[in-house]
């Protein structure tokens, strides 16, 4: 029985060659948008998202990827061979699927305003500290 498309496409997101020939091309990618013109549409938060993978790209490439393989440029270039999965989209096909889908890692909607302020969480989130929470109902 033959491996279908999408498990072939996941097991490339898992892959830790294609992750990182991906994390090498977001990181460009992310240096590209760093330097673009404040008043390209949704900058904000694109800007935002080039800052999250340059600070702690290992992380934002492992959640990227099962997006980028579903693109046009990685579908249908994916096989298992005896060394593993492998796929045969070079370096420009993914940079560009990186550039695609760009907006929509960087959480840009359809609806959003270009200029409105983001609010990013930074990453990873700050330690849990129990001595912050309020004191149960009740006590004293």
């Amino acid at each position: 029985m033959a491996i279908s498309d999408s498990t072939l496409q996941m097991m490339l997101a898992r892959d830790s060659i294609f992750l990182n020939r991906l994390n090498y091309l977001m990181l460009q990618h992310a240096r590209v948008v760093k330097e673009e013109d404040a008043e390209t549409p949704h900058h904000r938060k694109r800007t935002a998202y080039a800052t999250q993978v340059l600070s702690s790209s290992g992380a934002m490439v492992a959640q990227a990827a099962y997006s980028i393989v579903g693109g046009v440029n990685l579908i249908g270039t994916v096989e298992l061979a005896d060394s593993g999965v492998v796929t045969t989209a070079d370096d420009a096909a993914i940079y560009s699927q990186v550039a695609t889908f760009w907006n929509v890692l960087a959480g840009v909607d359809s609806a959003d305003d270009p200029n409105a302020t983001v609010l990013v969480p930074s990453f990873p989130a700050p330690a849990f500290n129990p001595a912050t929470l309020p004191p149960p109902f009740g006590a004293k």
